[in-house]
């Protein structure tokens, strides 16, 4: 006689990772950062699916010599099947200054990761300080595509729990009238020439380390 279904036991979910790290044990999942404009405010979240976000970017004035955080973002996305992340994720982010003269305008980029429990209690499992950029000729807007690494601390996420990604935007210019942008877009929606002269688009990626057994 068989086992009713109402008695059955649910068996094993099969996880989909974006690509694997057979060395590391890890599977990686990518998460896109956008935002949609709601009456109360925008609201930032991860997603793993490429949608429009409405905002897509950020603009920042600046208008100091002295470094001035601009933005300070948080994108989130709640679990609903526990998990384990650790070891290396990697953030995409395109962001881009700009400046009548050259020099006058640097950016930098610092990322966070940190687990948030139902309570929003944060820890932070994860930081990394992207690299400087300045403007390198004055007169016209310049794209930066940044990879940042980040080493994740082992961390047990369970359903309810929220993934965090943190992104500061600093800035300063002796020149008193630039401007720099941050882009989140999921969908990709345009493209640019980075400063190396090759096309970039304007999405925001975390590829997050997921621990697997192999």
């Amino acid at each position: 006689m068989g086992v009713p279904v109402k008695y059955r036991g649910g068996g094993e979910a099969n996880a989909l990772y974006d690509w694997l790290d057979i060395t590391s044990g890890v599977g990686y999942r990518r998460y896109l950062a956008g935002a949609s404009a709601l009456s109360s405010g925008a609201l930032y979240f991860l997603t793993s699916r490429d949608i429009d976000s409405l905002p897509w970017n950020v603009t920042s004035g600046l208008s100091a010599a002295d470094w001035q955080l601009k933005q300070d973002l948080d994108f989130d996305i709640q679990f609903k099947k526990a998990a384990y992340i650790s070891g290396a994720a990697y953030i995409n982010v395109l962001h881009a200054i700009d400046s009548p003269g050259a020099g006058d305008v640097v950016d930098g980029i610092t990322t966070k990761i940190f687990h948030v429990n139902p309570a929003g209690t944060e820890t932070q499992i994860a930081s990394a300080v992207g690299a400087l950029r300045s403007t390198e000729g004055g007169g016209s807007i310049q794209y930066f595509k940044e990879c940042i690494k980040l080493d994740c601390d082992g961390k047990q996420f369970s359903v309810g729990d929220r993934l965090r990604l943190n992104v500061l935007h600093y800035g300063k210019d002796t020149g008193g009238n630039g401007s720099m942008v941050l882009y989140f877009d999921p969908s990709g929606k345009k493209t640019f020439t980075d400063i190396s002269g090759g096309s970039v688009n304007t999405t925001l990626s975390l590829d997050v380390p997921f621990t697997i057994d192999i």
